[in-house]
This record gives structure tokens, C-alpha cells and sequence, in this order.
């Protein structure tokens, strides 16, 4: 039975959720709209040539390297344009993936980088490139080491060549998930380094 005192935890829940929802939706306006808001006549806080920035893991060794020809800073935004990124990850194994574009942006809010336009990404085992992916759009999220892409993305190793639309990468699990039109061609043969495991997304 309705009482009074339930209408009110009710009504209390309600408002709660609503704001909760309304947040949510706020935050994601923000997020989408930053962008879109950034064109050629937005000014910028600080302008870089020959950008050159390494950030440094708990181990003091650099955990991220990021080489970029112009740098664009916008504090409004929370956002860092570069032109020509030139990105150096390493994995918790050490493995360095190395990872180019024509553009790219960062989002210094949530760490959140995003390449785009001929994404390149090699996978070293000592000196030499057992993985190279290419897309035309890549999301970074660096401190999960997860790259994500909407794109066809293709992939060669010394064991395979394939390609698919849509892509989750766990860096540190060297595991790749195709979301879906899949197709691609197996070549075995010994390899040194522990595989890259790709699969589809049943």
C-alpha cells in the first residue's frame, strides 16, 4: 500500500535517477560538442613546432613518447591537436608498439587519445615488426592500453593477413577482437615472440 512516507522515497529515487540521467547526457554533449567546436578560427592557448613529449612510468623508465610537428593546446576544451603524431607505447612486457597518423587529438581530461587519417600501428619483437595494423581511425585509451576503432581495420603477421569492420585491442593480453566482416588468409610458420591472438566477435 502507497503511504505517504513510500510517495516520498518515491519521489526521492525518481529525482535522483533524473539527475543522474541528466548528468549523463550533459557529460556527453561536452564531450561530443568540444570537437566540433574546435575549427581553423578557434585560437589556441599554446602553439608547439617539433613537439616532443615522453611521459614516464612508476618505474622511472618512459612508458609513453609522443614526437608531433605542430601541437595546438585548447584549455576550454580540455583538448591537444597534433599534426603528424608519432606515438611510442610500451606494454607491461616492455614490447614497444609504435603508432602513426596524419592527425590526432588528446583529451587531457580523461587521458583519451584519438588518431586519424592512415593509422599506422607496428608491434616490435626485438628489431623487427611481427604486427602492423592500418585503419583510418584509432582511440587510445593509454593507462588500459586498449585501442578501439569503428573503421575496416587490416592486420599482417608473419602468420596471417586479415581484415575486419570494427576492432577492441588489449595491448597487454596481446588479444584483438574483429567485430564483424572478417576475411583474411593464414600463412604457418614459426614465430618467435607469442602470437597476437585475432578473432571475430561471434
Amino acid at each position: 500500500m502507497l503511504t505517504a512516507e513510500n510517495i516520498k522515497k518515491f519521489a526521492l529515487i525518481f529525482l535522483i535517477a533524473s539527475a543522474l540521467v541528466w548528468l549523463f547526457f550533459k557529460e556527453s554533449d561536452n564531450e561530443s560538442s568540444a570537437d566540433t567546436d574546435i575549427n581553423a578560427e578557434t585560437e589556441a592557448d599554446s602553439f608547439i613546432t617539433g613537439a616532443h613529449f615522453i611521459e614516464f612510468g612508476l618505474n622511472g623508465k618512459p612508458n609513453v613518447t609522443l614526437v608531433s610537428s605542430e601541437a595546438q593546446q585548447y584549455s576550454q576544451y580540455d583538448r591537444v591537436i597534433f599534426s603528424n603524431p608519432d606515438l611510442l607505447m610500451l606494454d607491461d612486457a616492455g614490447t614497444p608498439w609504435h603508432m602513426t597518423a596524419h592527425s590526432g587529438r588528446y583529451n587531457t581530461a580523461k587521458e583519451f587519445m584519438e588518431l586519424k587519417d592512415d593509422v599506422k600501428v607496428d608491434r616490435y619483437a626485438s628489431t623487427t615488426i611481427d604486427l602492423t595494423m592500418t585503419t583510418q581511425a584509432l582511440s587510445i585509451d593509454k593507462n588500459q592500453k586498449y585501442l578501439t576503432s569503428d573503421e575496416e581495420v587490416s592486420f599482417v603477421t608473419p602468420e596471417s593477413q586479415l581484415k575486419g569492420t570494427g576492432m577492441q585491442a588489449w595491448i597487454n593480453e596481446k588479444k584483438v577482437l574483429l567485430n564483424s566482416r572478417v576475411e583474411g588468409v593464414y600463412f604457418p610458420q614459426k614465430s618467435q615472440t607469442a602470437p597476437t591472438t585475432i578473432t571475430e566477435q561471434p
